[in-house]
């Protein structure tokens, strides 16, 4: 008999993996065909099977990071190749590049830079490496470092000379931007290179002595598609040059009047000393002339008078950066236990939270005493708001005040009718904080998502056994876009207050008010009141992986 249960489940185990490996299958040809949303779905599904053959799991993740990226949804593509770097994927310097990339979309300028220059170590290929560091000098551009900017563009250039982006990079830097516009310093041509640099880099410089070699062969691994180029939006005061002599016309760097007549001073352009083509018969509003250029005369019948100057437009607000930004927000706050302790401000914190969150342009669901059943509908609700947002610019919020307890180094949040009397109760009648809330926020279409634990109270029900105990909560595993802030240290546990309020929402409730601080700087103000007016008693704590800023109010 014993031996037939054992073929059996023998049996059972391979046709389960064979089934495994065909979904396998399914999702590597979804996304060789282009279908990007079906080999999403199907190589989650297998690293949903607890059964599969985890040799395979460094190639899944790999695949399902480029259909993310291939469909735009740049937080789960970056957490998704982070994933399979940690597993040992081969291809590190091209999954950067990607990282790189879909930093850059998300605006994580810092995070951007990074990886290109890990990119930039790995591949050796000239003209891979040129279009890495004219990327790079986009994301330096961005961060207004003018001499890592021209460093770039000289390093592409030397590898590949007819790098088109970087050229029209370099050909709007010196034209554009002035003899002295970019980072208050000189934009010049090497004379003999032709290559542009900053007086502060002219001097030491040296173009890398290479011989462009041709790129590999196309394909997911070696050739990324072109970023859209970037423009300088910027524009500048126009600046008035002065006339050679007392005799000649006033010259002056505005647009003429319809009447005058434009005179060109020379019948052909010629390149100036700065290494740009100076444009003749035309001055356009804006735009400031270099010691060299030559000037433009104009001959009227009446003294031309200069247009008014264009007025500079203002610099965008947090709010205008952050427009678009959809956020949601799930709101738990359970008093009312029916079977072990009540407590006494978990509700009003989570209806303090709530009210707070909409006036922070949250659309909240908020659940008050919340049983098994309410609070895994409202998981359901919570999921599709975030599954239906739009991608990466998505926030979520998860707010939860009650009673929670770990086991088995998981953490379970605690409804009103539960009634844990054994162990194994606990995974029936709680609901498990990773599994069931922070993987399906990251699966969703968020850019960040954002978890508060004011729940690390005394274990409500100390008859079970010793493995659930009393150290309040554990540390959740963190996650690419992720800040996760509990109310105490994991392992430790926090009092419900003898306020409105517990002491942890009390001062979260606070710092949340103050605009245009980003989350990092409000938590922190949390850590340091909280464990001044607990007598050092209470220590806050805070887990982040998050990508970009965000501001609770701005």
């Amino acid at each position: 008999m014993r031996v037939i249960a054992i073929a059996l489940f023998v049996t059972l185990t391979v046709v389960s993996a064979t089934a495994q490996f065909k979904l396998y299958e399914k999702g590597i040809d979804a996304y060789q065909a282009k279908d990007y949303p079906n080999a999403i779905s199907l190589l989650n599904e297998y690293l949903d099977k607890t059964t599969r053959d985890k040799a395979f799991d460094v190639e899944v993740r790999y695949y399902v990071a480029l259909s993310y990226f291939k469909t735009q949804y740049y937080t789960s593509s970056v957490r998704e190749f982070d994933k399979a770097l940690q597993l040992g994927h081969k291809n590190v310097g091209n999954i950067n590049w990607f990282m790189a990339k879909a930093y850059a979309e998300l605006k994580a300028n810092k995070e951007s830079i990074e990886c290109y220059s890990k990119a930039i170590d790995l591949i050796k290929d000239p003209t891979n490496q040129a279009k890495l560091y004219q990327e790079r000098a986009t994301q330096y551009e961005k961060q207004g470092s003018s001499a890592l900017v021209i460093s770039d563009l000289n390093q592409s250039l030397a590898l590949d000379k007819n790098n088109a982006d970087a050229t029209q990079m370099l050909e709007r830097l010196t034209t554009e931007k002035g003899s002295r516009g970019f980072g208050q310093e000189n934009v010049k041509a090497d004379k003999k290179t032709g290559v542009a640099q900053t007086d502060k880099e002219a001097s030491k410089i040296q173009p890398v002595n290479q011989t462009p070699a041709k790129p590999n062969a196309p394909g997911e691994t070696a050739v990324l598609l072109k970023e859209p180029k970037t423009t300088d939006t910027k524009s500048e005061e126009p600046k008035k040059s002065l006339p050679t002599s007392a005799n000649e016309n006033k010259v002056q760097n505005v647009v003429p009047p319809p009447s005058t007549v434009v005179v060109q001073k020379e019948a052909e352009k010629k390149p100036n000393a700065e290494g740009a083509l100076a444009t003749e018969g035309k001055v356009q509003a804006g735009k400031q002339l270099s010691n060299t250029q030559q000037p433009v005369v104009t001959k009227t019948d009446e003294k031309a008078s200069p247009a008014p100057a264009p007025a500079i437009p203002a610099q965008p607000t947090l709010a205008d950066e952050y427009k678009d930004e959809k956020r949601y927000a799930l709101v738990i706050g359970n008093s009312s236990y029916k079977f072990v302790q009540p407590l006494k401000n978990a509700s009003n914190d989570a209806n303090d939270m709530a009210a707070e969150l909409q006036n922070s342009n949250f659309e909240v669901i908020k659940v008050i005493d919340g049983d098994y059943i309410k609070m895994r509908d409202a998981f359901r609700k919570f999921n599709e708001l975030l599954n239906n947002g739009p991608k990466d610019q998505t926030v979520g919020l998860f707010y939860y005040a009650g009673h929670g307890l770990q086991n088995e180094g998981e953490n379970y949040l605690v409804p009103i009718d539960a009634d844990v009397k054994y162990d194994d109760d606990i995974p029936r009648m709680c609901l498990p904080m990773q599994r069931v809330v922070l993987a399906n926020m990251e699966r969703s279409s968020t850019r960040m998502n954002i978890v508060v634990m004011d729940a690390c109270r005394n274990n409500p029900f100390p008859s079970s056994s010793r493995s659930t105990g009393n150290a309040g909560l554990a540390e959740i595993k963190r996650a690419k876009g992720s800040f996760i802030a509990y109310a105490t240290a994991p392992g430790s546990t926090a009092s419900d207050g003898t306020g409105r309020n517990g002491l942890y929402t009390q001062e979260l409730l606070k710092a949340m008010k103050r605009p245009g601080r980003t989350i990092e700087s409000v938590f922190k103000e949390v850590r340091y009141n909280v464990l001044k007016l607990s007598d050092e008693k209470q220590n806050t704590w805070d887990s982040s992986n998050i990508i970009g800023d965000f501001y609770f109010k701005f």
